[in-house]
């Protein structure tokens, strides 16, 4: 998983980039895909903490609740069709386990 710097610049960045990929029917959706599967990883303030301890994420000065925030912030009201995207098989893995600190520690160790 490519490291992701949390700062203004990466949500203004990442919210402009979805929306040429929803208005555009030909490209690939990648970066959707990315915030909406970021989104689904980062629930609690311990999934930041795990996040940045591997690396995953950096970049943000502050609270882990408030980053928890921001990234909820840049997967919402998204059109993805989750069984075409690159990232189906590691999304599913992921969503097998109900305890989102559990999922992240067992699909990154």
């Amino acid at each position: 998983m490519p490291i992701i710097t949390v700062d203004y610049f990466m949500h203004s960045l990442v919210v402009n980039c979805r929306a040429f990929e929803q208005l555009d029917n030909k490209s690939s959706k990648h970066i959707t895909v990315y915030a909406y599967f970021l989104d689904c990883l980062v629930n609690t303030s311990k999934d930041v903490e795990y996040l940045y301890e591997q690396n995953i994420i950096d970049g943000y000065v502050g609270k882990n609740s408030e980053v928890v925030q921001f990234i909820n912030k840049l997967g919402k009201e998204m059109d993805v069709e989750t069984d075409q995207f690159y990232l189906y098989n590691f999304f599913e893995k992921c969503m097998s386990s109900m305890n989102s600190y559990k999922v992240v520690r067992g699909v990154l160790d």
